[in-house]
């Protein structure tokens, strides 16, 4: 169970990972830094290690898997890749494979998705004082306060 939010150059993350009766185990880093820069963070049901390998060496979002190749990886995953320019792609396996451009302000994926979405919505209406930093912690701090899944400590990156 994970949130992953992205928006105005950053991409943040919780940190827990459960086990199979969904009873916080432990932290881990949930976003990774790919071969030639770009970001991308996963959730899902399994091990994301094979569409990480995938994805590792793509260089721009013409390179990015068919749809066929991404049917292959059995388990259901969904990832969030950002380019280093920026641009904002969903990437999902198994049997509903498919990948395509995010062309929204900001995007999640996960368990809390809903949860930061909302409260970066609401955030962005706050005082223009505040950094995008601080909404985006105080999203993901959010939505880990309401999504059971998630939990900080709170992983932010700079795109």
């Amino acid at each position: 169970m994970t949130t992953i939010l992205v928006k105005g150059g950053y991409i943040a993350s919780d940190s827990a990972i459960t086990d199979e009766d969904n009873k916080y185990v432990g932290s881990i880093e949930k976003v990774f830094r790919l071969e030639h820069g770009h970001l991308y963070g996963s959730c899902g049901d399994g091990d994301d290690r094979e569409l990480r390998r995938l994805l590792h060496p793509i260089q721009s979002p013409a390179d990015i898997p068919l749809v066929s190749e991404l049917k292959k990886i059995e388990c259901d995953i969904e990832a969030v890749l950002v380019f280093k320019s920026g641009e904002v792609w969903d990437i999902v396996t198994g049997e509903e494979a498919c990948a395509f451009p995010i062309n929204e302000p900001h995007f999640a994926i996960g368990s809390g998705r809903y949860p930061a979405l909302s409260a970066l919505d609401a955030l962005d209406r706050v005082p223009s004082d505040w950094s995008m930093e601080r909404k985006i912690r105080a999203a993901m701090q959010i939505a880990c306060d309401r999504d059971v899944y998630s939990r900080a400590p709170i992983r932010l990156y700079k795109i």
